[in-house]
């Protein structure tokens, strides 16, 4: 429940953040992933972050994220760290320079965040 608030207090700032700037032409995106299926091999705190959830439930980290968070979310399966990377990229080049003060979801379609 503390993640949603968050989330959406994040979203609300954007919005914001997005409308101060827009007399100097800055653009303002958010990017809402999901928690990151490659993250944890890639060093991330997240490893540390699921571990004892992963364990109540008799799995690894990596079996939680692959199977019980991903199972959450529409697309069964949870963002890359390449797929957040190249989004992040390409939100911040010219091709979509008409966007400001939204949110780029890469949740997989999260049900519940």
């Amino acid at each position: 429940m503390g993640h949603g608030v968050s989330a959406a207090g994040k979203e609300a700032f954007s919005r914001i953040l997005a409308a101060e700037l827009a007399p100097s032409n800055v653009r303002v995106i958010g990017i809402r992933p999901h928690a990151t299926v490659d993250a944890p091999a890639a060093g991330s705190f997240t490893k540390d972050l699921f571990k004892q959830t992963a364990a109540a439930a008799g799995q690894s980290v990596q079996e939680f994220l692959e199977g019980g968070l991903a199972k959450g979310t529409l697309l069964k399966r949870l963002p890359t760290l390449s797929e957040i990377a190249e989004t992040a990229a390409f939100l911040a080049s010219d091709r979509v320079g008409a966007m400001t003060g939204t949110i780029a979801n890469l949740s997989g379609g999260a049900l519940v965040d």
